[in-house]
């Protein structure tokens, strides 16, 4: 045998490589811009459990990627108020997102390192839905510890002398307004 006929189709694909290149593009630039921000940027699904982490996240955690992906957050990393309220369960705001689609926006929280450090931390948790469907949630939180330092310097500054490092006017008054309250609460007795 010889063949005697040759039968095939042609066929353009170049629209589709042209928006597979795009794509493409596209995907770079969002990892590339995900990569350079300082912020920590976490995904989760609609469980809580951990989806994606950029180096900015893992960083001011002290995690390494295969401690955090694919696990429940909460699990690995705990949650708590600056004055150490544990926030977890309902209390927790990512709890609630996820369940609610509630947004959380924090002053100053504190997430504890996979280290054990605690990293004061600003925080925000936003709801992630897709045709009115939940489909996880995103945090994003930043490194707040020079914030807080400052803050705490400009309080003592407040409420102490420069020249002695007492207590002055305002600070006197602050802490006897404070041990007056809590005499009257706690039922107990102070002398000045």
């Amino acid at each position: 045998g010889r063949a005697l006929r040759l039968t095939g189709t042609h066929k353009d694909i170049d629209d589709r490589k042209q928006m597979e290149a795009t794509l493409d593009s596209a995907m770079t630039r969002v990892e590339l811009l995900l990569d350079a921000t300082a912020e920590g940027i976490i995904g989760l699904d609609d469980v809580g459990v951990c989806t994606f982490v950029n180096p900015a996240a893992l960083q001011l955690l002290g995690c390494r990627a295969d401690e955090v992906l694919g696990h429940d957050f909460s699990e690995r990393v705990r949650h708590t108020r600056e004055n150490g309220e544990e926030l977890l369960g309902h209390d927790s705001p990512i709890h609630r997102c996820l369940t609610t689609g509630q947004r959380y926006h924090s002053g100053v929280d504190e997430l504890f390192h996979c280290g054990g450090r605690i990293c004061p931390v600003g925080l925000s948790v936003s709801p992630i839905a897709a045709g009115g469907r939940s489909q996880g949630a995103v945090l994003a939180f930043h490194d707040v510890t020079e914030k807080r330092n400052l803050q705490h310097q400009l309080e003592h500054q407040a409420l102490h002398d420069p020249l002695t490092g007492l207590l002055n006017r305002r600070g006197f008054e602050k802490r006897s307004a404070e041990l007056l309250a809590r005499a009257r609460s706690d039922g107990r007795h102070h002398a000045l």
